[in-house]
């Protein structure tokens, strides 16, 4: 599993005046990860200031909510007659991608 990215010292960092590529060296985060922070904290309009107290995870969130999976994901049991209702489908209709959809979202 990937570690979530420090959103709240960088920003901190960068907002004392310490350069995107000296915050990327001096705490060993890629420059990306770095940039990528700074760049949607200034398009949200985030500083610091504003989740100074919030907890690391929700600053995370708040910073990047598109990465953030809900803690739990209800899972979808798979029909035991999918076969019979593939085989049951019109043949002409059925492609591999309306498959693969309907796999997708049963998981």
């Amino acid at each position: 599993m990937a570690r979530k990215i420090k959103v709240k010292l960088i920003l901190e960092l960068h907002e004392q005046g310490i350069s995107m590529n000296e915050i990327s060296n001096t705490r060993k985060i890629s420059k990306h990860s770095v940039c990528t922070t700074v760049e949607k904290a200034k398009q949200k309009g985030l500083s610091y200031k504003d989740m100074k107290d919030m907890t690391d995870d929700a600053a995370y969130r708040l910073v990047f909510p598109e990465r953030h999976a809900p803690d739990s994901i209800p899972c979808k049991r798979i029909p035991s007659n999918i076969v019979s209702i593939h085989t049951k489908l019109e043949p002409s209709i059925l492609k591999n991608e309306i498959i693969f959809f309907i796999f997708i979202h049963l998981i």
